[in-house]
């Protein structure tokens, strides 16, 4: 009940403020879904929880959760801590219970804040590639056009699900998740130029 507020609310909020515009909700899949986006600001956070589909759950650095009050409500809202420092064994695992139970997932892969829109291979973390690959998800890119933010025009695009059918059957090695994340990262950068050049 409480998550059903607070993303009612959230969704007052962003339309009220934030005059965000979506291309591609029709590319959002049923089942579970591991969604990857870009990240450059707080409220692009707020963006995602209000436009995806209720049973989206999100990674969060853990120092959110510094403060019981918050991490509480966070946790409320579907929102579970990850440690950046290393490869968080237990909250990989989590995410992918999460999907195995047909939930999906929002995973910022950069892991911080970035200035600019396109994604770096060498900010991404592999850890996607476990979680997506080890869960059998459907992963769907998500971008924003620009920096998001309050009082003004933002743009967020959905991309069609990615190819993933040459990893089919296969999760552990390093080699084979960098090769993951490297498309990925591909997906989401080609996913932010053609629907730029749609725009135009």
């Amino acid at each position: 009940m409480l998550h059903g507020f607070i993303r009612g609310l959230d969704k007052f909020l962003v339309a009220v403020f934030s005059k965000t515009k979506v291309y591609g909700r029709e590319n959002i899949p049923d089942g579970n879904v591991v969604f990857v986006c870009n990240h450059m600001s707080i409220p692009d956070a707020f963006i995602n929880f209000a436009v995806l589909p209720p049973k989206t759950h999100f990674m969060a650095k853990k120092e959110w959760f510094n403060n019981k009050f918050v991490g509480w409500l966070l946790g409320k809202i579907q929102v579970f801590p990850i440690d950046r420092g290393k490869v968080d064994l237990k909250s990989i695992r989590h995410a992918c219970e999460i999907l195995k139970n047909g939930n999906n997932l929002c995973i910022y892969p950069q892991g911080t804040r970035c200035r600019e829109p396109e994604v770096k291979i060498e900010q991404m973390h592999k850890g996607i590639g476990m979680i997506a690959l080890k869960s059998n998800s459907t992963v769907v890119p998500l971008m924003f056009n620009s920096k998001p933010g309050l009082f003004k025009k933002n743009i967020l695009f959905v991309g069609k699900p990615i190819d993933t059918s040459e990893f089919d059957g296969k999760w552990s090695g390093s080699e084979l998740q960098t090769r993951f994340t490297e498309k990925v990262a591909q997906e989401m950068n080609a996913l932010l130029e053609s629907q730029r050049k749609l725009l135009k």
